[in-house]
């Protein structure tokens, strides 16, 4: 099972935030089959982008009427893990296989190498983290 089936069987609210492009959001969505998984796609203003995104992250636990120290981000890219931890958020990272090994993932709550690693144990002990 991965991370995003996880979350529906459960019922846990999921949204996608994201500073790409509209049209390659809705790509990877319908890659992944997420368009009924999501509950909302949040853009920032694309000036200044990196900047943009831990109110990106915030807004996105507003709309989900969630506190941020509550939120789960799982990112790809290290400015995002830098921006959710910037928001105070637990943070999963899913790095490039060839950047594995960089020791700046290694500020996230957990690193992964694919959705589908997550689990139910993972999912206990992020639950336990301040």
């Amino acid at each position: 099972m991965n991370a995003l089936e996880f979350f529906k069987k459960r019922r846990i609210p999921t949204a996608l935030a994201s500073s790409s492009a509209m049209r390659l959001i809705t790509n990877r969505a319908e890659q992944f089959s997420l368009e009924n998984t999501l509950l909302s796609f949040i853009l920032p203003n694309r000036k200044n982008t990196v900047s943009r995104i831990p109110p990106v992250f915030l807004t996105t636990a507003k709309h989900l009427r969630i506190s941020p120290a509550h939120c789960l981000v799982i990112e790809d890219s290290f400015n995002g893990l830098i921006a959710a931890k910037a928001a105070r958020m637990k943070t999963v990272v899913i790095p490039m296989a060839e950047q594995w090994n960089e020791a700046r993932f290694d500020i996230a709550d957990t690193k992964l190498k694919s959705l589908r690693d997550f689990s139910e144990q993972l999912w206990n002990h992020l639950n336990t983290l301040p």
